[in-house]
């Protein structure tokens, strides 16, 4: 819905997206519908919501840095 809103809103208006999962297809959990942080952002977000996918994660670092590095690959 994030790309709707956004369309309905207009741009002035702040989207806090949460459920934002890192892409893997098993990262889904209780979320029915989850985006991965490129893909909230290229719909339109201001604003990512991240808890599972850092806090569940073997190496949290690694987590920021591995969606750090795909939020920075679509910002460029």
């Amino acid at each position: 819905e994030t790309a709707l809103l956004r369309q309905q809103l207009g741009a002035e208006f702040n989207l806090v997206i949460p459920g934002i999962r890192s892409g893997e297809a098993d990262s889904q959990g209780d979320q029915k519908r989850t985006l991965s942080a490129p893909e909230a952002i290229q719909a339109g977000a201001n604003w990512i919501v991240v808890g599972r996918p850092i806090l569940g994660a073997a190496n949290p670092i690694e987590a920021i840095s591995v969606m750090t590095r795909q939020i920075a690959g679509i910002l460029s």
